[in-house]
């Protein structure tokens, strides 16, 4: 599947979305989404890195001397990439918040908790969000003149 950036920021932007709302109830304790709606957000974050570790091969290609993180990060609006770190933040602090070291049933749990949703769907805003900075990278390295404009 190839993506052009235009749609990889509109499929990242849905996913971002949903994973905000789902992340949301799950912190007021008001809704524990599903296994199968659970496995199609994570399959959408699979195709958002697979588009975005293109979009990084394409960058390194075109600008050797750059590291394609700091041109995702340089070529994007200066909101998305403090959003971007601040999700990073969050979703490394959410995570700590919602350790839990006592025993389970088992190595392998697929019984998702409320406390597991939310530290996954933390996870998942990272990931969208990633490819919104990419696919905004990948955009301006294509189109030039077109997000000059915008």
């Amino acid at each position: 599947m190839n993506l052009s950036p235009n749609r990889l920021i509109y499929f990242s932007l849905i996913g971002l979305i949903v994973s905000f709302i789902i992340h949301l109830l799950a912190v007021m304790y008001i809704y524990l989404i599903s296994t199968s709606g659970m496995m199609i957000v994570t399959a959408g974050i699979l195709i958002v890195w697979l588009q975005t570790s293109k979009n990084l091969k394409s960058i390194t290609r075109a600008n050797e001397d750059q590291h394609p993180w700091k041109y995702i990060i340089a070529n994007s609006p200066q909101w998305m990439h403090y959003l971007f770190y601040f999700l990073i933040l969050y979703a490394f602090i959410n995570f700590l918040l919602i350790m839990d070291f006592t025993t389970g049933s088992g190595f392998i749990d697929l019984n998702v908790s409320q406390p597991k949703l939310r530290g996954l769907s933390g996870f998942w805003l990272v990931f969208y969000m990633l490819g919104i900075l990419s696919g905004h990278a990948s955009k301006k390295q294509i189109y030039p003149e077109e997000s000059s404009e915008s």
